[in-house]
């Protein structure tokens, strides 16, 4: 994913992702309460939004909610979030 700020542009990978932001994987967070604008490109396709840091870990990276995103971006997004969520292993119980 790309993302920037007023200062300076990035592209990072995103560790975590959900209907209310990411964690995107960077050695350099912007400061809590930066507002960014970002660019996923992903298999369903771009999905741009703005958002504003909520917190970060140094050296590791930094949470972002979103504030700002179209309707069709939103329907990727649910999308990818649908995708992901079939692709991971399901928990089935061991028989006893």
């Amino acid at each position: 994913m790309s993302w920037q700020d007023t200062v300076r542009k990035d592209v990072s990978r995103v560790r975590e992702v959900g209907y209310g932001g990411l964690f995107i994987s960077t050695p350099d967070p912007s400061p809590v309460g930066t507002v960014l604008t970002l660019l996923l490109s992903v298999q369903e396709g771009e999905i741009r939004a703005g958002a504003i840091v909520r917190n970060i870990f140094p050296e590791e990276g930094m949470g972002v909610e979103f504030n700002e995103m179209g309707q069709e971006a939103f329907a990727r997004l649910e999308t990818l979030l649908t995708r992901l969520r079939l692709s991971m292993p399901s928990e089935k119980a061991n028989p006893v």
